[in-house]
């Protein structure tokens, strides 16, 4: 069954939620709350209570309203029952009303807590009778919801303990709330007949739910049927509405841009006149540039004559100075590019040595580093290898030694 039809291409600035009250499979009260924005605030239109014969409803609805329909009463089941993330509606179903065929209801599924949901259901044939009115009288039904639980929306506006389990009466039925959740109904035969007070609205118990729907429109994220048959009704609903927002939109930016664009003009042309006199007059700017640039150079040059910006082969040297390794030489220290300082005429200059490494380490054996020397002599990248320092305090234990490698120039690994 899909239900689809064109309303106005101009939204009106309102929003209405429909209550149905079951109380039969043939009998069925209305309860309508319309709300408008303005100035972004929330006022109260109208709360008005009708019957289901056509008459009284074309009275109360005027032709192409957009509504949240609510259905409660008879004929309405929601059942807390534990849930997987993949169950289905039909395993869902089952649960609620084990033996049911799917095809026969419409079910809709609120998370209660992290193992279980409420699923409520109706049947296809009373809901059908329902709508049938008021698509007749060009009423596009974009949200149906069942039970209690679009009361989500509103609990925030009802100021209950953040994670206290709370229990509250709204219209005919009894919840408990933890969190900002609907985690157990009941039933309650005859309501309380309050008036709540809300962020400064004041509505009767009768239309809570009704006016809960409505809100719906503004918030969005309470609980509702989610099935094919409507969603190409909440589809058309969001697209004349974005439809409209970018009319009205295009209207102001087209009137902007006239202004806009005038602004723009002087702007630049102030902006490029200005400039053309700086460039012209403040000429120790562009000194201060050509001077900066000549230091980059001769910083770049320095640092490409000690071998810096060439491509690093420094892992590839120590890989394979560790692997020369020979008995018991430990290395204890690796440098590249080691600094080096000199003495200009009583000036200090400090540079790197960008084809040098320098080598620390022990041995208990000045053969197995003799050996190791010449090892290192005979490799393809290594120019020479000088010994700095060598010392072993007494015979038998760890000698320390330093060694230089200097490396073949311009020598690609």
């Amino acid at each position: 069954m899909s239900i689809s039809f064109q309303i106005s291409p101009i939204l009106r600035n309102t929003v209405t939620g429909v209550e149905c009250h079951l109380l039969d499979e043939q009998s069925f009260r209305f309860r309508l709350c319309e709300l408008s924005e303005k100035k972004k605030k929330v006022e109260l239109k109208r709360c008005v209570e009708f019957g289901g014969e056509e008459a009284e409803l074309k009275k109360a609805l005027k032709a192409e309203t957009a509504i949240h329909l609510v259905l409660s009463g008879k004929g309405i089941i929601s059942k807390k029952v534990s849930a997987a993330e993949g169950d289905d509606e039909a395993v869902l179903l089952n649960k609620c009303l084990p033996g049911s065929n799917a095809e026969d209801f419409y079910v809709q599924r609120t998370v209660a807590d992290e193992e279980t949901v409420y699923v409520s259901i109706v049947r296809k044939t009373l809901l059908k009778a329902v709508l049938a009115p008021l698509l007749r009288h060009k009423i596009l039904v974009v949200r149906i919801s069942l039970g209690p639980f679009v009361a989500e929306d509103i609990l925030p506006l009802l100021k209950l303990e953040a994670f206290i389990e709370q229990q509250l009466v709204l219209g005919q039925y009894e919840l408990t709330v933890t969190a900002g959740k609907i985690n157990n109904i009941r039933v309650v035969q005859e309501p309380l007949g309050q008036v709540h007070e809300l962020e400064g609205l004041r509505i009767e118990e009768n239309y809570i739910y009704a006016f809960a729907a409505a809100m719906g429109f503004y918030l969005g994220t309470a609980s509702s049927i989610q099935h094919s048959d409507f969603s190409a009704n909440e589809s058309e609903y969001a697209e004349f509405k974005r439809h409209n927002q970018l009319i009205t939109w295009i209207l102001i930016g087209i009137a902007l841009i006239c202004l806009i664009n005038f602004g723009i003009y002087k702007y630049y042309r102030s902006q490029f006149k200005d400039s053309y006199a700086e460039v012209q007059i403040n000429q120790e700017q562009l000194k201060n540039f050509d001077n900066m640039k000549q230091q980059f150079e001769e910083k770049k040059a320095v640092l490409d004559r000690n071998g810096l910006l060439e491509a690093s082969r420094i892992s590839y040297y120590s890989d394979k100075i560790a692997a020369s390794l020979l008995g018991d030489i430990k290395l204890t220290k690796l440098e590249s590019f080691p600094l080096k300082k000199t003495t200009v005429d009583g000036v200090e200059d400090i540079s790197f040595q960008g084809e040098k490494i320098m080598v620390s380490g022990t041995c208990s054996e000045s053969i197995e580093f003799n050996t190791w020397e010449r090892v290192l002599k005979k490799m393809d990248w290594v120019s020479g290898v000088s010994i700095i320092h060598y010392m072993q305090e007494k015979e038998g234990e760890q000698a320390q030694f330093t060694i230089e490698i200097e490396l073949k120039k311009k020598r690609s690994v």
